[in-house]
């Protein structure tokens, strides 16, 4: 189906791009609340959809004047064999979105993997053209999407920021039911000049006391974000029965999963390696550490899902995690010991033995049981070493500090972080952690700027989360959802 825009000369359009498993339902049900309200007539909203499920649940929900519904994959097919383009199209396109190349979009991307690179760069280009074809058809005042974690939301921002269109992605925010707003592609706040301020001048009774709310709730409760050990119910743990393994294929084929979801060999070999779970544990039994010597000085690494395109987007290189672990074990002081744990949403198989064989062997180095609570770690290490991880934030709500290796939201925490760009100063770095101490006045200063840029409303999906549908689909937060939008759209529209 060709792309078409509702243009009648003076309206003003809108791209919202929704997500099977992140967003989708979520600005669905928000838009039918917003579209209500006044001062709305002018705009035309184009919401493109990754799963025809969700276009068709779009069109019989939403009014089809003021709103245009796109199955992405009925006016896209990345698979087919005949794509191809002009090399100066191609280099145009590396030019304006590669940042600095187009390659970084593909690697450790999950939906391509296991995929040949010839099928990854067709897939890439495809979904360039798509939204350059979008935009110029639509002219849209705004784009808006979820945290862009992966190929699609992340070029569609890319190509709207590199053709001048404004863009507003919400990130969930590591407390409460708030988001960031934010610009681009890349959860950085830009709030280090904020933070100086506060910090120089001082927080008012009320900053203070929020601030040192959100302080006293992570330290007494534990407070993990409100997506905390989501685990998309896709990857098919119950295989290998045989009529579990036709209705995975059926699903995959019969919709729009196979265009943005893993590939369907990866999902089903994940879903047999996953039965491997009591091997695995029986063979990590003997290298696992279950209980950590809170009288011993370590520092704590943790491991982060994979794949991943954060590692690659944000992680500045960092994206080999097993010789980065080598790496800090060889740079490690003489009396302090490493503790490394796996992810928890990290599904058994999906890692070869050899990894955690390896990272076991290397000197000083200790693999923690996934199931420790990182709260019971974070408290006693003498640093959190991460590349992108929130468990980085977790430390600095205990006074803990980070050795960052990629970008993370809280980098702009001078206090307590320390960017590790370059390998050759690793060892000086962790030597000099015994000597940094974190206050608490520095923390509440830059919690206080944090809480500037959070927003209320939060876009978690409720089919994969449902213990927080009621929440996530109160009308208060669809309407919190729906501010956030009309905010952006008197600001740029």
């Amino acid at each position: 189906m060709p792309l078409t825009a509702t243009d009648n000369g003076n309206t003003r359009n809108v791209v919202v791009y929704g997500k099977m498993f992140t967003t989708a339902h979520v600005f669905i049900h928000a838009l039918r609340r917003l579209l209500v309200r006044p001062g709305l007539g002018g705009y035309h909203f184009h919401c493109v959809f990754d799963d025809r499920r969700d276009a068709a649940y779009a069109a019989s929900f939403l009014p089809a004047d003021r709103v245009t519904v796109h199955a992405q994959y009925r006016e896209l097919d990345p698979f087919r064999k005949d794509l191809t383009w002009a090399p100066e199209t191609v280099k145009r396109w590396e030019r304006l979105y590669g940042h600095p190349h187009l390659r970084l979009y593909m690697d450790k991307e999950r939906i391509l993997d296991g995929l040949p690179v010839e099928v990854k760069w067709r897939y890439l280009l495809s979904h360039i053209e798509y939204f350059e074809n979008l935009i110029q058809v639509t002219k849209p005042v705004l784009y808006i999407s979820g945290a862009a974690s992966t190929i699609h939301p992340w070029v569609g921002m890319e190509v709207c920021r590199g053709n001048g269109v404004p863009c507003l992605s919400f990130y969930p925010t590591r407390f409460g039911t708030t988001s960031f707003l934010l610009d681009g592609p890349y959860e950085q706040l830009r709030i280090g000049t904020l933070y100086q301020a506060l910090l120089a001048q001082g927080l008012d009774a009320d900053e203070e006391r929020a601030a040192q709310a959100v302080l006293d709730e992570y330290r007494q409760n534990a407070v993990k974000p409100i997506d905390y050990l989501y685990v998309n119910a896709k990857r098919m743990r119950a295989l290998p029965r045989p009529g579990r393994a036709i209705h995975a294929i059926r699903e995959y084929y019969g919709t729009d999963q196979q265009y943005y979801d893993e590939p369907l060999h990866v999902l089903l070999l994940r879903a047999l390696k996953a039965r491997r779970t009591c091997f695995y544990d029986w063979f990590l039994r003997s290298k696992m550490v279950r209980t950590i010597d809170p009288e011993r000085r370590f520092f704590f690494f943790p491991l982060q899902f994979e794949p991943e395109m954060s590692l690659v987007t944000q992680g500045r290189g960092w994206t080999d995690q097993l010789e980065l672990v080598r790496l800090i074990s060889q740079s490690l002081p003489i009396d302090r010991w490493l503790y490394v744990k796996e992810h928890p949403n990290m599904p058994a198989g999906i890692r070869p033995l050899r990894f955690y064989r390896e990272l076991t062997s290397l000197p000083r180095v200790q693999l923690l049981d996934r199931h420790i609570n990182s709260y019971a770690i974070v408290p006693h290490a003498e640093a959190v070493l991460t590349i992108t991880s929130t468990a980085g934030w977790e430390a600095l709500m205990f006074n803990r500090p980070v050795g960052l290796f990629g970008h993370a939201f809280y980098e702009e925490f001078d206090a307590g972080v320390v960017q590790v760009t370059n390998p050759e100063e690793l060892p000086r770095i962790l030597l000099n952690f015994r000597r940094l101490t974190i206050s608490d006045k520095t923390i509440l200063a830059y919690i206080a700027a944090v809480l500037r840029q959070a927003k209320p409303g939060i876009l978690i999906e409720p089919r994969f989360f449902p213990s927080a549908a009621e929440l996530v689909l109160s009308d208060e937060n669809l309407d919190h959802i729906g501010q956030a939008i009309l905010d952006k759209l008197e600001a740029y529209g």
